[in-house]
């Protein structure tokens, strides 16, 4: 999930490639590069397509790593990670890493704390989705969410700055809400 969110090819096909294009002359460089490159990704989407271990939440967000890599207006930082790879203030994470025994969200209740709650369901965040729900005009959900921050620039900073907003907010309020326990 980390190599598809941060675009860092796995070694063993960067390795495969770098080889192939030792081979080729200078002239046909580009050319092979740019076939180089489309072999990688194939294989790599049919590697990531194929896996049911590890990075499912990631997958489920980004299923196509050439649409995902194609996006030059992208802004990673820590908490678009934490959401991309689930692994930050969420329940279901901190229990699975032994730091909390409930998964339920200490928000609404009744709910599994997933980053899918948080950030696309929860009640507590709801107006920080708003303008992006007003856009589309329907809920955000796992399959629209980052579609539509692909689109354009404009389009992903409303999406980074509603997961900027919910994130650290919801960090804040959770490690309050532990200190008042």
């Amino acid at each position: 999930a980390l190599q598809t969110i941060t675009e860092t090819v796995p070694i063993d096909l960067m390795i495969e490639m770098r080889k192939h294009l030792d081979e080729m002359e200078n002239s046909q460089l580009k050319a092979v590069r740019n076939e180089a490159r489309k072999i990688t990704l194939e294989k790599w989407q049919e590697r990531w397509t194929g896996t049911v271990e590890k990075g499912q939440w990631t997958k489920k967000l980004i299923p196509e790593i050439k649409t995902w890599m194609e996006c030059k207006h992208k802004i990673l930082d820590y908490q678009m990670t934490q959401f991309l790879s689930g692994h930050g203030y969420f329940r279901t994470y901190s229990k699975r890493m032994g730091k909390t025994e409930q998964e339920i969200c200490v928000f609404c209740g009744g709910h599994l704390d997933t980053p899918e709650h948080t950030v696309l369901k929860c009640d507590r965040w709801t107006e920080h989705r708003q303008e992006i729900m007003d856009d589309i005009g329907e809920e955000l959900v796992v399959t629209n969410i980052i579609d539509y921050m692909l689109r354009n620039k404009q389009q992903w900073q409303k999406g980074h700055n509603m997961v900027k907003k919910i994130m650290p907010a919801k960090e804040t309020e959770e490690r309050e809400r532990q200190r008042q326990a």
